[in-house]
Parts: structure tokens; C-alpha cells; sequence
């Protein structure tokens, strides 16, 4: 009947191309994020930024729609520990003032 066809389940997903980065990260380019501060916009389940923290950033914030937000504050929870500063918020795609207010909030 097509019921529930519309749920966009992307953000629930790990998806490969994720999987390749981090391992990329790891691999070739751990200095790349030494000390830095990353924001992860359309972060799903939180791996790539969580990699970027275990890989020694000082702050990371991981972005989605809402309705993907209880599951990437669950993966935050579970790794938050001394050392890395790490939120989820919510972040929808071309809404340019809450784009700005989370870069004046996270950024630099």
C-alpha cells in the first residue's frame, strides 16, 4: 500500500563510502585532525566524527535532521569521555541562520 515509503532512513545507516573515510582517516591522515575542531554535517550514526575524535580532535559537533538526533546522542554518550569536547545537534541542510548560529556556538 506504500505506507511509510516516504520515511527517509538514511541517517540510519552506515553507510560504505563512511566505512572508506574513516579507514582513510586512520590510515593516511590521523595528523590531518590532531587538535582541530570538526563538524560533521549529515553525520547519521555519528562514525566518522566519532573516528575524527578518537583520532585527537579537540572538539567535535555532529549535525542531523531531528528525527536521526536520538541515535547520534546515544553513539555521543557512549564515547564521551575526557579529552574531546563532542555534542549532536540538530542542523537542517540550507537553513543559513541555524548554519550560523552553530558555527558561532562550535566554530572557531
Amino acid at each position: 500500500d506504500g505506507a511509510g515509503l516516504d520515511l527517509d532512513m538514511t541517517g540510519d545507516l552506515v553507510w560504505p563510502t563512511a566505512t572508506i573515510f574513516c579507514r582513510y582517516l586512520c590510515d593516511r591522515a590521523p595528523e590531518l585532525l590532531r587538535d582541530k575542531r570538526v563538524m560533521d554535517l549529515g553525520a547519521g550514526t555519528g562514525l566518522v566524527g566519532l573516528v575524527a575524535r578518537q583520532l585527537g580532535c579537540t572538539s567535535v559537533t555532529l549535525t542531523d535532521v531531528p528525527r536521526v538526533l536520538p541515535l547520534l546522542e546515544e553513539n555521543v554518550a557512549g564515547m564521551n569521555s575526557a579529552g574531546c569536547d563532542t555534542v549532536a545537534a540538530p542542523l537542517w541542510w540550507g537553513d543559513k541562520a541555524a548554519c550560523e548560529k552553530l558555527v558561532a556556538q562550535r566554530g572557531s
